[in-house]
């Protein structure tokens, strides 16, 4: 729409105040902000699904995550990444596979996700929301 591919950069920095750093500056950026080990947390968990995803041959969902989360790692700060990570389709597909064939693993599994679930909507309907 705007003529160019890479606008998005624009308007990250014009709308958000975000511009392109090295993933160093940006990890270190990080630490200013008072959710940061939340946010550092949700990257190396992003990491793990993308190498997890890379190494069952699963290229496109490395692709699609690993731009995704390579843009906002390279911004100013670390901000939003555990957002981003609910809309990684890729890793909810990947579980189940691996929980296939494990009912126990699946069983806990689904106990976590129900709490985790629980927990953001509590955060959320009171303000705190997944920023």
């Amino acid at each position: 729409a705007r003529g160019n591919p890479l606008y998005y950069f624009t308007d990250e920095r014009l709308g958000w105040h975000r511009q392109f750093v090295s993933p160093i500056n940006a990890l270190l950026n990080t630490f200013s902000h008072p959710q940061s080990v939340l946010e550092v947390f949700s990257a190396a968990v992003g990491v793990s699904f993308i190498v997890w995803a890379a190494r069952s041959r699963e290229w496109g969902y490395a692709a699609y995550m690993g731009t995704a989360l390579a843009s906002l790692m390279t911004s100013t700060t670390y901000l939003s990444l555990p957002r981003i990570l609910v809309s990684f389709f890729p890793i909810p597909l990947l579980l189940a596979a691996y929980v296939k064939e494990r009912k126990l693993v699946g069983g806990a599994l689904l106990a976590i996700s129900g709490i985790v679930a629980a927990v953001g909507v509590v955060a959320f309907t009171h303000g705190l929301g997944f920023y």
